[in-house]
């Protein structure tokens, strides 16, 4: 892959996203039958933006993954907020052909925005919320 367009991804995640950017590039190979197929390969992310729309909260990352039999692995994936806090992201998601089966994820920081909402933009609660996460 050369930098193909994370925005391609926007259909199926508009209810969790309201956006997203960047570019994906690396090597996939795919093994295994059309029924059951195997993904292997190492992606690297570049000008990584997504905003979540029920915290209202936009993250930036620029990293690389692994993938091996259907499962993408983090290893010290940093996740940045946009007062400049980082989130340390490590484990495994394990994939099915159209789901995430499993997730096995350690996050730490010391501090991350996890709620960034105007009054006039929620329906319930808003304001800004940084948090310490270990765990």
């Amino acid at each position: 892959l050369d930098e193909v367009r994370l925005q391609t991804l926007r259909p199926t995640i508009a209810e969790v996203m309201s956006n997203i950017e960047g570019n994906v590039s690396g090597s996939i190979n795919l093994q295994g039958t059309f029924e059951q197929p195997m993904l292997h390969g190492n992606l690297s992310i570049s000008d990584g933006l997504l905003q979540l729309v029920p915290t209202g909260v936009t993250y930036y990352f620029n990293d690389s993954f692994t993938i091996d039999n259907n499962t993408l692995t983090l290893r010290n994936f940093a996740i940045h907020d946009k007062l400049a806090n980082t989130i340390w992201a490590n484990g495994a998601l394990r994939l099915s052909t159209t789901d995430i089966v499993d997730l096995d994820l350690d996050v730490n920081t010391d501090r991350i925005l996890l709620l960034d909402k105007e009054a006039n933009e929620s329906n319930g609660f808003f304001g800004k919320l940084l948090s310490k996460i270990f765990g």
